[in-house]
């Protein structure tokens, strides 16, 4: 009985076409449904090649902050390299007038004591 009632069902569907406009329905729902996927893949595939640009732009200027910061601390070094030498000069300078403070002092001493 129930494959009879199964049957005629199956059948009075086939000669309407009732199980047609529910299959085409269907297949519309799945179109949208795809056609709404395809659209948010694009956007995160934009999404995606904005932010790789962006990382990519990220990358070239730590690059150019490292490479600055290399110049500078080169640049640091050379000022403390001179700074040294500046030392040492102010150094032999000071000592020579020391000296040349004691010779004038011992010339007057011996001037003085003679």
């Amino acid at each position: 009985m129930k494959q009879f009632c199964f049957f005629s069902i199956v059948v009075i569907c086939a000669l309407t076409g009732c199980s047609q406009p529910a299959s085409k329905e269907a297949n519309s729902d799945v179109d949208r449904q795809i056609a709404d996927y395809d659209r948010q893949m694009a956007v995160v595939d934009q999404h995606q090649e904005r932010t790789a640009k962006q990382l990519n732009e990220t990358d070239k200027q730590l690059q150019r902050s490292s490479e600055q910061a290399d110049r500078l601390e080169k640049l640091i070094d050379r000022w403390e390299a001179q700074a040294d030498r500046q030392d040492k000069i102010f150094d032999s300078m000071q000592r020579l007038v020391d000296k040349m403070s004691g010779a004038t002092t011992d010339s007057k001493s011996n001037a003085s004591s003679n």
